[in-house]
């Protein structure tokens, strides 16, 4: 978001086109982060950040691929009349970087905020959630300030280490992150031990907090 302008510049966009694709997409944002609002306790937590990172692999491999379209099709000085053979790589690249916005609002931009309020119970959560909120907040202005010299030093092949951080991520939270849709802190906490632990996933069955849940809720429907 803080260089978009410039990314949708050499992407192919003219100055006026790149200043109004970055405003839609500011707005494209907001929108997004409320649809993950509504996804959220239907569809799950973990399975919208595996979601999120994966978009977001694909659409920064789509934008990287186009862009390097782009530039081959460039003339050069040397035929300064003739236009770009790609011309289409910068539509492309241009709706890969909006497609980005919105999986990455939908997915990784909202749901590590809610983890960090359900991983932990009230007592610890506000000691947990200041260093993870400064952590993020440092990464931010890590990227911010580092990405200048990135794009100036690799080009259009600066986001191969942004698609390299969300292969990580999918990893990471394919095995290490759980659900925590309709669970209560006890039994998240629980079943985060089990998985230090070595254990396999607890499942209703075997989880005895999730099976009293699920007996109280058999035993209401007998009453009705």
């Amino acid at each position: 978001m803080f260089y978009s302008t410039a990314i949708f510049r050499s992407a192919g966009l003219d100055g006026d086109t790149a200043v109004y694709a970055t405003i839609g997409m500011g707005a494209i944002n907001v929108a997004g982060t409320a649809l993950s609002l509504v996804l959220i306790e239907k569809a799950g937590r973990r399975i919208l950040l595996l979601i999120g990172y994966s978009g977001c692999a694909i659409f920064l491999t789509l934008l990287t691929v186009s862009m390097l379209l782009y530039k081959s099709g460039d003339p050069g000085v040397e035929f300064p009349n003739a236009g770009n053979s790609f011309s289409f790589a910068a539509y492309v690249s241009s709706v890969s970087l909006v497609c980005f916005v919105v999986i990455f609002s939908i997915g990784p931009g909202a749901i590590p905020w809610i983890l960090m309020s359900e991983f932990f119970a009230q007592g610890p959560r506000a000691v947990a959630a200041g260093p993870g909120a400064a952590m993020n907040r440092f990464g931010s202005l890590t990227v911010a300030l580092a990405f200048p010299y990135m794009q100036a030093a690799l080009g259009e092949y600066s986001f191969i280490i942004f698609i390299a951080l969300n292969l990580l991520c999918i990893a990471f939270t394919y095995r290490y992150v759980v659900e925590t849709k309709g669970k209560t802190t006890d039994e998240i906490q629980t079943e985060l031990r089990s998985q230090m632990d070595g254990s396999p996933r607890q499942t209703s069955e075997s989880h005895p907090l999730m099976t009293v849940k699920t007996n109280r809720k058999n035993d209401e429907k007998l009453r009705s």
